[in-house]
């Protein structure tokens, strides 16, 4: 964690606090230690929500969907085969606390998944 705080003072890191992965539809619970990092740096935090379509149809697509027994290579074999897959990333602000108010993991964790099931729930149902 030590080591993601100093290295968050001059880059960026991505990181998907989901812990597992879902259809795509839905969001589990994020994780809040993988936040921490982010808290002790006081880096801001930006929302990234990833949705996947079909380019012809517009309907969501399931191709990426990276659960069960799927091994990565297949995973990959999968999104790289298909050539109908549309992406869309939906970037949101930092959230924001009022000064007297630090933000901990767990409050950040818990706005980024509200974020991101709102959007999919609007987007992709």
């Amino acid at each position: 964690v030590e080591d993601m705080a100093a290295l968050l003072k001059t880059q960026s890191i991505c990181i998907f606090p989901e812990g597992t992965s879902t259809i795509g539809k839905s969001v589990q619970s994020f994780k809040p230690n993988l936040f921490e990092a982010a808290v002790i740096a006081e880096a801001p935090v930006c929302t990234l929500a990833l949705a996947y379509f079909d380019r012809y149809t517009g309907e969501h697509s399931e191709v990426p969907a990276f659960i069960g027994d799927m091994g990565l290579i297949g995973s990959m074999a999968s999104i790289l085969k298909n050539r109908r897959l549309r992406v869309e990333l939906t970037f949101f602000a930092p959230a924001k606390n009022p000064p007297s108010i630090p933000i901990d993991r767990k409050a950040l964790a818990s706005h980024t998944q509200e974020q991101i099931a709102l959007h999919l729930e609007k987007r992709c149902n």
